[in-house]
């Protein structure tokens, strides 16, 4: 989600330009001749599994599944089991003594973990992350910068590369497509990738220029939707499109402020979606010939939260990342709040699982109106291992 009016927040240009830029192995707690801080794979001082291929993710990062379903089951055990009132503990992976991040007043949920630092403060407006055993790794969007950005390692575990692609003004979403390549929500409409690289822009949507896209995922059925929003944020002037795989696009939702997170639970009969502004998770029928129907709440989120991007696990669960926050929310199928991971940086936007068993949640994160002095981490991206996987990327047939 972009918070700004186009007068107030213009898009983002890439300082780096439009060329795909390889990000070299950086050593634990060494900097780069050359290349800009914002471009680097976190730094920060912490015990790295033994390589002679350069950084790794700190050991911190990527505990055990044991070690995680104890986090989940034996220190924070789940609301109705509890015999007293909460009160605060040492966070889920840190041992006393060890650094925590600061204490904001807007987080007042209980922390279940913490997700930790993978990247340097990399992205403008960071968003969308998907992954894919496709491309190999994760792939997330600098939106208004118009680039793709993709992590990369060996063992989907560890990961030593970024690389950054500038392919449109704005890129709001992206997802594979079944034969190769990408299908991405630019500015006004959609583009298509071929599997060489090449990029298609196919027809604009709208012509307007106060409207943009922001957010997308696949049907079980692979065609891809994407919604909008206004740049001014205008109530009701946002609609959620659908690209079928023969190039039609139609209206699915209207009267939409910040179209925002949408995806479909693991057995396809049920699709989750965010109109920002709305505090609410919706919940919708779904079956192919229909498409979205029976639009209800799911949940409201707490203490006035707005919900952005959004994810479900095999288990049904869902994922919610709760910008101005900075934590990221599950929620079991019956709407009960169930998880509560902190990030270390207030506007998350959104949330995937990957990772080579698909058990690690990654987050992204934003600096777009956010004070860097006091966050100085928005912009980075986060992992979490939160002890149950996801569900495979579902691609656009087309």
């Amino acid at each position: 989600m972009a918070a700004s009016s186009r007068a107030s927040s213009p898009k983002y240009a890439s300082p780096w330009g439009s060329s795909r830029t390889v990000l070299p192995p950086v050593q634990a707690g060494r900097s780069v001749a050359g290349f800009p801080r914002s471009l680097r794979l976190s730094s920060q001082p912490a015990p790295v599994r033994s390589s002679q291929r350069g950084h790794r993710v700190p050991s911190r990062c990527v505990p055990s599944r044991r070690r995680a379903r104890d986090m989940r089951r034996s220190l924070h055990p789940r609301p109705e089991d509890r015999k007293e009132p909460l009160a605060p503990s040492t966070p889920a992976g840190l041992s006393e003594g060890e650094p925590s991040f600061p204490t904001l007043p807007h987080r007042i949920q209980e922390v279940s973990m913490r997700a930790q630092q993978i990247t340097d403060p990399i992205t403008y407006h960071g968003e969308g992350p998907v992954w894919s055993e496709q491309w190999g790794g994760l792939r997330w969007v600098d939106m208004l910068a118009g680039d793709i950005l993709t992590l990369t390692g060996d063992a989907g575990d560890a990961w030593d590369t970024v690389t950054r692609h500038h392919v449109a003004s704005v890129a709001a979403a992206v997802r594979p497509r079944r034969g190769g390549g990408a299908v991405i929500g630019v500015e006004q409409g959609f583009a298509l990738e071929d599997s060489d690289g090449s990029i298609a822009t196919l027809s604009p949507v709208w012509a307007s220029n106060a409207v943009r896209m922001n957010e997308g995922a696949c049907d079980p059925d692979g065609r891809f939707y994407c919604g909008s929003m206004a740049y001014d944020q205008t109530p009701g002037a946002a609609s959620l499109y659908r690209l079928d795989v023969d190039g039609r696009v139609d209206v699915v939702l209207d009267g939409v402020t910040i179209s925002n997170g949408l995806d479909w639970s693991p057995d396809g009969s049920l699709a989750y979606y965010n109109d920002t502004p709305t505090g609410h998770v919706s919940v919708f029928d779904y079956d192919t010939a229909n498409g979205l129907t029976a639009r209800r709440s799911f949940v409201q989120i707490a203490d006035g939260g707005q919900p952005d991007g959004l994810t479900v696990d095999a288990e049904g669960g869902v994922w919610v990342a709760v910008v101005g926050q900075g934590v990221i929310q599950r929620y079991r199928p019956d709407g009960r709040l169930d998880e509560v991971i902190e990030v270390p940086a207030t506007k998350t936007t959104a949330c995937t699982f990957g990772g080579e068993h698909l058990d690690r949640l990654f987050i992204t994160t934003s600096r777009e109106d956010v004070d860097t002095d006091a966050d100085p981490l928005a912009g980075a991206l986060f992992v979490a291992e939160v002890g149950v996987r996801g569900i495979p990327t579902r691609p656009f047939a087309g």
